[in-house]
């Protein structure tokens, strides 16, 4: 982990940001500060350490502040990381969670192609069962 971390004004100073309790806010600072050169950190001893509620953790990512790479384990990755730090590739270190990372992004390629095979059925083929109801 990192000795420092940068917070970008441009996502803690709108009103999406500040509309959160003030809870959500700290915790979402304190993540960014505990997280590694990929954005990702381990959210449950963040949690422990300021005493915030696993709710809280729900909301910053109902909210799109973060996204939750395994949910048993409470591992998360900043959103928009790359606002708040720009961490040279000579520089950074690789996360140990690049698994996690990978494997969500991996779903909406899965997810589109499944998307794309739909799409290139015949029309009759996807019609059917319109035409049985």
């Amino acid at each position: 982990m990192a000795e420092y971390r940068m917070i970008g004004k441009s996502i803690i100073n709108t009103a999406k940001f500040l509309r959160l309790a003030r809870t959500v806010r700290e915790l979402y600072l304190h993540l960014i500060i505990w997280a590694d050169d990929a954005g990702v950190t381990e959210a449950f001893p963040v949690m422990k350490l300021i005493d915030a509620k696993e709710k809280d953790l729900k909301i910053l990512s109902e909210k799109k502040f973060i996204e939750i790479l395994d949910e048993d384990e409470f591992i998360v990755s900043i959103v928009d990381w790359e606002e708040h730090n720009k961490i040279p590739p000579s520089k950074a270190k690789e996360s140990r969670y690049t698994y996690l990372l990978e494997a969500k992004r991996s779903e909406p390629e899965a997810k589109r192609s499944e998307l794309e095979a739909k799409r290139s059925e015949p029309e009759a083929k996807r019609s059917e069962p319109e035409a049985k109801r």
